[in-house]
C-alpha cells in the first residue's frame, strides 16, 4: 500500500509516478520516468505546507522546525521525504518525496526497456554467484539502489546476507537476510547509529554477504578492508558520475574513516578489494541505463587501472528518445579464472566485439 499523506494522495497512489516535488507551497510537481510534470498546488497556503511537515515529522520523531531545518524522514512502507526549511531555502519549504517499490524490479522488464542486454546480465549474475565485489555507481536517481536489489537476488539462497539500509525498505525475497537500519539520534542528540556503526557490527554477525545501500561516509573503510580480508561478494552503492569518479569518490570516503592514510595505500586498498564498477546513467531521455560494466583490473605507476568490458554506444537521438546500445568491448575480465575456481564457465563469445 503507498503511504498516506493528506494533499498528496492522488500522485502517491498513481504508480507510474516515481517523485513528488514541492518547491514552497505554490509550485508542485512529479516525475514520470524521469520526466517532470507541473500540477495544480494541492496547499491553500504555506501555514497548510508547514502543518502536514511538522505532523510527519512528529510521527517519525524527528525534529524539523527553524532551529533544525533539514530532514530525511522515512514512512514505514519506505516512502521518503527530504525536507529543508526557510531560513537554509530560499523558496520557501522544500520538500521531494520520493516512493517506495512496491514490486521487486524484475530482470526481463530491464532488458525490455533497454536498460540492459541479456548478455551483460548473464555476466554480472556469473559474477555475484562467483563473489565478485561489485560496487554499482551513478547520480541521484539513476536507478543504483533498484539495480543493487536486482542482483541481489542471484545471492545463492544458501548464503547470509546483511543487508545495511539508512531506512530499512521492502525486503529482499531471500531466507537468510538481515536487515540492519540506520537511526537518527534523538531531541536530546542521543542514540544515533550510524552506517560505519552497523558495517562494524555486521562483520560480527558472521555475514556470507554485506551489502551497503549507499556509502557516505567513513564506514567505506571498514568495508573496504573487509572485503581485502576475505569478505567476497560484496555489494554497494555510491554516487559518481562515471567508473573513474567512482574510484575518486570511494578515496575520499576512505580518507573520512582515516585521514591519517597516504593516498596511495587508499588506491592498493580500493584496487585490492573492489572487482568491478557497474554505472548507470539516468540519460536526457529519462531514461535509465547501465552505461558501463568496468573492471578494476590493478595499479600502474600509483593509479588505479580500469577495462570497460561493457560499454553504452549511443549511435542517436530520434523523436525524443536515446537511441544506442551495450555492447561488449572485446575485453575479458582478469578474474575469469577466479569465476573457473568456482565452477563458472563462461562463453568466450560473450565478451566478443560486435564491431
Amino acid at each position: 500500500m503507498p503511504a498516506s499523506i493528506p494533499h498528496l494522495q492522488p500522485w502517491l497512489d498513481d504508480p507510474a509516478v516515481e517523485r513528488i516535488m514541492i518547491d514552497g507551497w505554490q509550485h508542485v510537481y512529479f516525475e514520470k520516468s524521469g520526466v517532470f510534470e507541473d500540477v495544480p498546488s494541492p496547499f491553500q497556503n504555506e501555514e497548510e505546507l508547514y502543518d502536514l511537515i511538522r505532523a510527519i515529522a512528529e510521527s517519525r520523531g524527528v525534529q524539523v522546525d527553524d532551529s533544525k531545518p533539514l530532514a530525511s524522514l522515512r514512512l514505514r512502507d519506505g516512502t521518503r521525504l527530504d525536507v529543508a526549511l526557510p531560513p537554509v531555502s530560499m523558496v520557501g519549504p522544500a520538500v521531494t518525496v520520493t516512493k517506495a517499490r512496491p514490486q521487486q524490479v524484475q530482470l526481463v522488464d530491464l532488458i525490455h526497456k533497454g536498460a540492459i542486454t541479456q548478455p551483460a546480465a548473464d555476466f554480472l549474475r556469473a559474477c555475484v554467484e562467483g563473489r565478485v565485489n561489485i560496487a554499482i555507481s551513478g547520480a541521484t536517481a539513476s536507478g543504483k539502489s533498484t539495480f543493487l536489489k536486482l542482483m541481489a537476488r542471484w545471492i545463492p539462497l544458501d548464503e547470509r546476507i546483511l543487508f545495511l539500509q539508512d531506512v530499512a525498505s521492502p525486503s529482499l525475497p531471500h531466507p537468510r537476510l538481515v536487515t540492519l537500519e540506520t537511526r537518527p539520534p534523538n531531541r536530546e542528540g542521543q542514540g544515533a547509529v550510524t552506517m560505519r556503526d552497523l558495517v562494524q557490527c555486521a562483520l560480527g554477525l558472521r555475514p556470507d554477504r554485506i551489502l551497503v545501500e549507499e556509502l557516505l561516509g567513513g564506514e567505506a573503510l571498514e568495508l573496504v578492508e573487509a572485503m581485502n580480508r576475505g569478505h567476497d561478494g560484496c555489494l554497494f552503492t555510491l554516487n559518481s558520475y562515471n567508473p573513474r569518479d567512482t574510484l575518486t569518490r570511494l578515496e575520499h570516503l576512505l580518507g573520512l574513516g582515516n585521514p591519517e592514510f597516504p593516498l596511495i595505500a587508499l588506491r592498493e586498498q580500493i584496487s585490492s578489494a573492489v572487482d568491478l564498477i557497474v554505472h548507470l546513467e539516468c540519460l536526457r531521455d529519462g531514461s535509465r541505463k547501465v552505461v558501463n560494466i568496468t573492471e578494476v583490473s590493478g595499479m600502474l605507476n600509483g593509479v588505479i587501472t580500469l577495462t570497460d568490458i561493457f560499454l553504452f554506444e549511443q549511435t542517436g537521438y530520434v523523436n525524443g528518445a536515446v537511441q544506442g546500445r551495450l555492447r561488449a568491448t572485446g575485453l575479458v575480465p582478469r578474474f575469469l579464472d577466479y569465476l573457473k575456481s568456482a565452477g563458472i564457465e563462461l562463453p568466450e563469445d560473450m565478451f566478443a566485439s560486435a564491431g
